[in-house]
This record gives structure tokens, C-alpha cells and sequence, in this order.
């Protein structure tokens, strides 16, 4: 045996991390392959590579924050560009979380054992359930300048880490002109029921959004009666100099506030929903994905063609022609349907903050 003729052990490669912060499809990928095929050619692309998973995520999230100045000089060069401009329906499915971040607190959430047998079989495809046996997906919304002239609005869907849940999770570029928060957390809840797995499952909906639970909860009510406009009756508003007459207008958002209410009362009879609040970039996991999903969602490239949002009006009308059973009918007209909301009651608005929130959005 040739001592002198010792093989080196192959040294294993070490493994890298490449995260695209904005690009075709941003996300964290471990080939530069995988990376180069959403960057390559794409005006503004912005990427690194990384030694570890957590500093290619924290080089995301950093980005995202701070990507609007960079983002609006180069959407111009970018939308000339038509191969970029395409509508993307999802992201890469996102690498895990750093076990250090809190995870969801055990008093509201269900451990597998104590499921019933059929939902047991759903919480191993990677989803969590409530102890009342509620479905649980977070959902959040993102703009990069909002309110600002060429901000960009996305919407995340989070549904679990692992499994069939996993493949669920979503990120959209919000469509159309108008690019705000609010109308990113509305898409992201419309998202969550449209693509909802097992619509006939009780769902509880986890956002930060105080305006989208207000919206279906405190709100909507109102504005049925007011046929979604901010007040059914012209009112004064005055200050120190003037005293003005202001009209009613149609509410911020009511091509989304219709569509999310049809989507609800379609679900009528079915699984319940219910909404829950959760303090936002407070260590919740479930949160923070649908957060990072959403900023995804912004740096994404504007989509193509219009959308069509549906109306309660158009549905009454397509169901009468389609469904004559009158039972089938229950829950598409009349009044709003069942959903829940868990949140202390001393946060909702009171009926006076309300009329002064819609006035405000007069001067808007």
C-alpha cells in the first residue's frame, strides 16, 4: 500500500443562496441556474448571492423596503420591454423561516392529534387549524410608495411551510392603475377564498388590515344601504375660512368590496368564515410570510388586460337564470351573510368615527 499516495477527501461545495429581489419571479433560489432565468434580460433586476439562507432573505426584505425609488426610474424602460410585462400567477415556493422567529401562539392553534379524522388528513398536506376546527390562511398586502405617484401594490397568501400548503402560498402584482395598500390586502383576501382548498371547511382569515375587516364587518352594512356610496345624503363641511356642500360619492375600492362580498355569500351554507386581527411585524410566522409574499407581489411586473371583478347585481342575475330552485338562491340576495370577526370590540369604529372617516375620503 503506497502510504505516500493519500487521496484528499472531496470537500463538499458549499452551498449558496441567490436572492432576486426584483426580477421575473422574485424569490430565493439555490442554483444560478434557477436566479439567472428571472434576471437575464430583465430592466432593473436587482440579485445577490449569499452564503446562508437567513442573509439572502434579510437582502429581500431590505429591498423590497426600500426598492421604490429605484423601482419607478426603471418601470418605464421595463414596460417597453413586453417580455417583461408578463402577469405571473405565483412566485417560487419560499425557503423556510429561521427557527429563532416565533411561530403562532399554541393557545390558537390545533395540534394534528386533536383534529377530527378528516381534518387530520388535511392538516398532514401542511395546513393548521383553530381549536374550533377553523381552516387557518394569512393574508397581507404591500406597496412600495404607496400613496405615492408610480407606487406598486401586491398581495401575499400564506397558507403553510410544508406540503401541499406550501404549494398553496401566493404572490400577485395588484392589477390595474390605482397601486395602494389597502387594495393589496383586499386582493389578498379574495385570493384566499377564491383559492381556497376545502371551501366546505370553516376558514379563518388572519390579517393586519384593520380597513379589510372594517370593510366586510362594520361597513359593509352601512354601504349596502347606501348602495356603496360613503353617504346616502349630501352634508356640510366646514372649517376655519369655508363652509362647503359635499356630495356623496362611490366608496374607495368598490370594484374589490363587491367581489370579496360575492365570494362571501357564495360560501353561504358552506364553511363558515371568520376574520381575525393580528398585530403586524409582531414575530407572528404566519404574518410575516404573507408579508414577504405581498412585497413579492410589488416587485413583480404590472399584468396585462383587464380585470373582471364581479358584482352582487350581475350575480343575483346569472344565478336566476341558471339556478331557478329557490333554495339555491339563499344567501345570494338580501342581506349580508355570516361572517365572523374576532378582534376586541373597542377597536372597531364607532357609527361618528365612520362618518367622519368617509367625509375625510371626500377630500381625497
Amino acid at each position: 500500500m503506497d502510504m505516500n499516495n493519500n487521496a484528499t477527501p472531496t470537500s463538499r461545495p458549499k452551498a449558496a443562496y441567490y436572492a432576486v429581489a426584483a426580477g421575473r419571479k422574485p424569490g430565493v433560489y439555490t442554483t444560478w441556474n434557477e436566479a439567472e432565468a428571472q434576471v437575464k434580460g430583465y430592466a432593473g433586476a436587482k440579485y445577490k448571492k449569499f452564503p446562508t439562507q437567513t442573509q439572502a432573505e434579510e437582502f429581500i426584505s431590505t429591498s423590497s423596503s426600500s426598492a421604490f425609488s429605484s423601482l419607478t426610474s426603471s418601470t418605464t424602460s421595463s414596460s417597453s420591454t413586453s417580455k417583461n410585462n408578463k402577469p405571473y400567477s405565483k412566485p417560487p415556493t419560499l425557503t423556510p423561516f429561521n427557527t429563532h422567529r416565533r411561530a403562532e401562539s399554541p393557545t390558537t392553534q390545533s395540534s394534528p392529534s386533536s383534529l377530527p379524522d378528516h381534518l387530520q388528513e388535511i392538516a398532514s398536506r401542511g395546513y393548521a387549524f383553530t381549536k374550533d376546527y377553523y381552516l387557518i390562511v394569512h393574508t397581507d398586502g404591500s406597496a412600495l410608495g404607496n400613496g405615492q405617484k408610480g407606487s406598486r401594490a401586491g398581495a401575499g397568501v400564506f397558507w403553510g411551510e410544508s406540503g401541499e400548503a406550501a404549494k398553496k402560498n401566493y404572490s400577485e402584482r395588484v392589477p390595474g392603475l390605482t397601486q395602494t395598500n389597502n387594495r393589496g390586502e383586499l386582493l389578498a383576501v379574495i385570493r384566499a377564498l377564491e383559492q381556497c382548498p376545502y371551501p366546505d371547511v370553516p376558514l379563518e382569515i388572519r390579517c393586519d388590515s384593520q380597513y379589510t375587516i372594517s370593510c366586510m364587518t362594520t361597513w359593509l352594512p352601512k354601504w349596502l344601504r347606501t348602495n356603496f356610496r360613503t353617504s346616502s345624503t349630501p352634508y356640510t363641511r366646514s372649517n376655519a375660512n369655508t363652509t362647503t356642500q359635499q356630495q356623496s360619492k362611490q366608496i374607495s375600492n368598490v370594484d374589490m368590496v363587491k367581489h370579496l362580498l360575492v365570494l362571501l355569500r357564495r360560501r353561504s351554507g358552506r364553511g363558515k368564515v371568520k376574520f381575525k386581527y393580528v398585530p403586524a411585524h409582531s414575530g407572528i410566522e404566519g404574518n410575516e410570510r404573507a408579508d414577504q409574499l405581498a412585497k413579492m407581489g410589488s416587485l413583480m411586473p404590472e399584468s396585462n388586460g383587464a380585470v373582471k371583478w364581479l358584482t352582487p347585481e350581475e350575480e343575483e342575475i346569472s344565478s336566476t337564470e341558471n339556478r331557478k330552485d329557490a333554495e339555491d338562491m339563499k344567501g345570494l340576495s338580501g342581506g349580508v351573510t355570516d361572517v365572523e370577526v374576532e378582534l376586541d370590540e373597542n377597536w372597531l369604529m364607532s357609527a361618528e368615527e365612520l362618518d367622519n372617516f368617509e367625509k375625510d375620503l371626500m377630500d381625497e
